[in-house]
């Protein structure tokens, strides 16, 4: 019903000509509406001595408190949920860079892989080839060596 009535009463613009913010507008007459609502509906239902009784400066003082407050905490879930925002925001940059590092960085270490494995590969073929000329070269030796001991002995007899 207070609803109805602030939006009937205020429209869209709350802000009543920039006077007052909206929010605490609305909640204030709201708390009015409601506790007029509360004062009506008590003295159609309530007989005897237990008749409500209305109080404007306290109906209106307790009403703007609560606006108030509740201004405030809307204000601080605000600026939490800014800052989780921003969090999270911070969290997936961060994300997107760790990523970028960590290929730049996997490609480097590939790269350095292949030149290592290109180095041992090399080297291996180099040693393979001096092993393969040694051991021609000892076969030749030993040959020599059977010729020679062929010659001395034929010429021993």
């Amino acid at each position: 019903m207070s609803a109805y009535a602030d939006t009937r009463l205020f429209g869209d613009n709350l802000a009543l000509a920039g006077v007052i913010s909206g929010d605490i507008v609305r909640d204030t007459f709201d708390g009015i509406v409601g506790a007029a609502i509360g004062y009506g509906a008590g003295k159609l239902f309530q007989k005897g001595d237990d008749h409500p009784s209305w109080n404007f400066s306290s109906v209106a003082t307790d009403a703007f408190g609560n606006a108030l407050g509740n201004s405030f905490v809307a204000n601080r879930i605000d600026a939490e949920q800014t800052r989780l925002n921003a969090m999270r925001a911070s969290e997936a940059v961060s994300q997107q860079a760790n990523k970028a590092v960590n290929a730049k960085l996997d490609a480097q270490l590939a790269a350095s892989g292949r030149e290592a494995m290109e180095n041992v590969t090399s080297q291996s073929q180099e040693q393979t080839e001096r092993i393969m000329q040694a051991l021609a070269y000892n076969r030749a030796l030993d040959l020599n060596e059977v010729e020679a001991a062929k010659s001395v002995k034929s010429q021993t007899q």
